[in-house]
């Protein structure tokens, strides 16, 4: 478990590190959908920037998930993981 909690506080850091840089980039953003006028080219192309980082960021996300489940549903690799077991006695895993 302590290998689970290790892995999904690092997912969740990185991951939310690159959340809060999107963040800043749309509040920048923001300020032109609040004066109601036409949004320029630039910023719209901005935005789709975005949406896509924000896809990649998803999608990793999925993957990680996807890969947790994948080790939970393995007996043998969640057995694997019991490290300390294995280390007093590794002929149970023989």
């Amino acid at each position: 478990l302590h290998a689970y909690e290790a892995l999904l506080l690092t997912v969740k850091e990185v991951e939310s590190q690159q959340v809060q840089l999107l963040t800043k980039r749309i509040e920048a953003l923001l300020l032109y959908y609040r004066h109601g006028t036409l949004i320029p080219m630039k910023v719209q192309s901005e935005l789709r920037l975005i949406k896509n980082d924000l896809s990649v960021i998803l999608n990793r996300l999925e993957g990680c998930g996807q890969a947790l489940q994948y080790v939970l549903e393995d007996d043998e690799e969640m057995a694997l993981m019991n490290l300390s077991l294995l280390k007093s006695k590794p002929v149970l895993y023989k």
